[in-house]
């Protein structure tokens, strides 16, 4: 983690060693923008502080799911793509710099699909009550992908 390092310095040829010598502050999660997303895989910037003065990998969860891409922006933001199957209200997110971690409760939600109209379509060589009707879903915000 961020406490208790070991630290070497070196000067000219003399090596010296202290232990538990340098820390760090953990990242602090002040806000997602946005804060609610329309669909997974679209990307959300994470806002905060003690992310780094450079990037050091940082990674995202949203929910219990990993980012599918995190991407170190500046010393208080990063930029993800929500995972696909990442679905509910108000999840509880976490990102994490150089094995620190920093979290926030209720971060961030996703908009429900809608449906706005239902197709049954029944092949020509079934029985009306056969096995293999197929219906067609019309709405919105099912995500950008095929996230079966």
């Amino acid at each position: 983690g961020g406490r208790g390092l070991a630290t070497t310095v070196t000067l000219a040829v003399e090596t010296g060693t202290g232990f538990t010598a340098v820390s760090y502050d953990r990242p602090l999660v002040l806000r997602w923008r946005p804060s609610n997303m329309a669909v997974p895989g679209s990307e959300a910037e994470v806002v905060g502080v003690n992310i780094g003065a450079m990037s050091f990998s940082p990674s995202a969860r949203i929910g219990h799911t990993a980012a599918a891409a995190s991407n170190w922006v500046s010393d208080s933001s990063v930029l993800c793509v929500a995972a696909a199957g990442i679905s509910g209200y108000w999840l509880d997110s976490t990102v994490t710099v150089v094995r620190q971690h920093g979290t926030s409760s209720a971060a961030l939600s996703y908009n429900s699909p809608s449906i706005t109209s239902i197709t049954r379509f029944t092949p020509a060589f079934a029985a009306p009550d056969a096995a293999g009707t197929s219906v067609l879903l019309v709405g919105s915000g099912f995500g950008i992908s095929d996230f079966t």
